[in-house]
């Protein structure tokens, strides 16, 4: 039986800055955790940054990349999350 995949994509208005891929959606809740953790202090307000690193430190990862994507936009450029569960195409 095949596997599924998680896949989350996060956009730019004009580029593709991060796709992460894994069979364990731990895997890429925890690289999108890695990725607003490293992001947040240089696109968002203080506020906002100090929420996420507080959610982060409290193992609230989901919380804290919902609040990211929420609040990015408001001081730089807009970024955004797609993300899908899919079932690896046989070749």
């Amino acid at each position: 039986m095949p596997t599924s995949l998680f896949i989350a994509i996060v956009h730019r208005p004009e580029t593709v800055e991060l796709i992460a891929v894994s069979s364990c959606q731990e895997g890429v809740l925890c690289r999108l955790a890695q990725y607003v953790y490293e992001r947040a202090p240089h696109t968002l307000w203080v506020s906002d940054a100090a929420r996420v690193e507080s959610l982060l430190d409290s193992n609230e990862k989901q919380a804290a990349i919902d609040h990211y994507f929420a609040t990015v936009g408001q001081r730089w450029d807009k970024e955004w999350l797609v993300t899908r569960r899919t079932l690896p195409v046989d070749s």
